[in-house]
């Protein structure tokens, strides 16, 4: 089937323990194999990302004292590199994907995003922010879910439910 004639997931991911979670379940749970064409996006905020901050940040002072600063065309390459081993389990599973990489403040570039790609459903995490942060930095689930114009599923709590939906589908096999 060809990818405008599935429905279009885009799924966020940052690439925290939490979000590779959220990917696993989103993956066994709610994507349909031959019927689902996943947008994998990550977006760069320098001073935020857990991408930069944590894997790739050379100039780990530059994003914390709020230079500009760019992503070089080698670290965009290094974070599509990064997800690929995801969308070939997407596409293990039938499932079609394209990465997009973006940079600016999440909250708004994902709704961009859902919005150029035409997505039926948005899947992003619930990083657990306190509510001092939440009001500060204002939380990107939230966000969409007030902004976005399709559906916005908000995976939290993911490890019991992974261990559900585990169980589940090894119940199902037997």
């Amino acid at each position: 089937m060809n990818s405008h004639l599935r429905r279009k997931v885009l799924i966020a991911y940052d690439n925290s323990d939490f979000s590779a979670k959220m990917f696993d379940w989103a993956l066994g749970d709610i994507l349909r194999g031959e019927l689902d064409h996943v947008v994998l996006a990550t977006v760069l905020d320098v001073q935020e990302s857990t991408f930069i901050h944590t894997h790739w940040m050379r100039d780990s002072s530059a994003g914390r004292q709020g230079h500009a600063r760019r992503v070089s065309t080698s670290e965009y390459d290094e974070l599509t590199a990064h997800l690929k081993p995801l969308v070939e389990r997407l596409i293990a599973k039938g499932v079609t994907a394209q990465i997009r990489v973006l940079k600016g403040d999440a909250k708004a570039k994902l709704v961009e995003l859902a919005e150029e790609v035409r997505a039926d459903l948005m899947i992003v995490g619930a990083r657990g922010l306190g509510p001092i942060r939440r009001l500060t930095m204002g939380s990107v689930s939230d966000y969409c879910v007030h902004n976005a114009e399709c559906p916005v599923l908000v995976a939290k709590s993911i490890d019991a439910t992974l261990a559900r939906s585990k169980g589940r589908r090894g119940s199902s096999e037997e």
